[in-house]
């Protein structure tokens, strides 16, 4: 689609410089007709008003034929603009469904963002109860050996053990 577009722009531009060229032919068709009105013929004399009449026909032929031929051109160029005008319309439609969508993906991403910043407190909480865990572990496990090695010297009767009586 780009590319339709980069050959219609480029053949716009062309077009233009056909007409700009064209329009700079009447500028000069014009400048030498005021020139000729410039010189201030002499009407008295007919062999003179018949060459300016004359050189007027040829001037104005050269004007109707470089006017016929812009027409023509401008003609030829309205299909290419009306074939941009409708492009430019299907981009400005995907340009507003894309804004749609990058609405909603911002708020899918704000959402995003606050469930995990929510995990995150939530992974630190438990994190620190798995460390408040791991350490009443570590003083169990500490307690257990400590019973362990006092009640080492004793000798096993079986599922009952006496409390120690702490040298009594």
């Amino acid at each position: 689609m780009s590319a339709v577009l980069l050959v219609l722009v480029l053949n716009a531009i062309s077009e233009g410089l056909a007409v700009r060229q064209s329009t700079r032919a009447i500028v000069d068709n014009f400048g030498q007709a005021n020139q000729y009105f410039d010189q201030r013929a002499d009407l008295a004399a007919p062999a003179r008003v018949r060459s300016e009449l004359a050189d007027l026909r040829t001037v104005l032929a050269e004007l109707n034929s470089a006017t016929a031929a812009d027409v023509d051109e401008l003609a030829a160029m309205l299909p290419d603009m009306q074939t941009l005008v409708a492009a430019g319309h299907d981009d400005v439609t995907i340009a507003h469904q894309l804004h749609g969508l990058s609405s909603s993906l911002q708020g899918a991403a704000g959402s995003l963002h606050a469930i995990s910043a929510d995990a995150d407190v939530a992974v630190v909480k438990v994190n620190d109860r798995l460390l408040a865990a791991l350490q009443l572990a570590d003083q169990l496990n500490a307690e257990l050996e400590r019973t362990t090695v006092k009640l080492a010297p004793l000798p096993a009767q079986g599922n009952l053990i006496p409390a120690p009586t702490g040298g009594k």
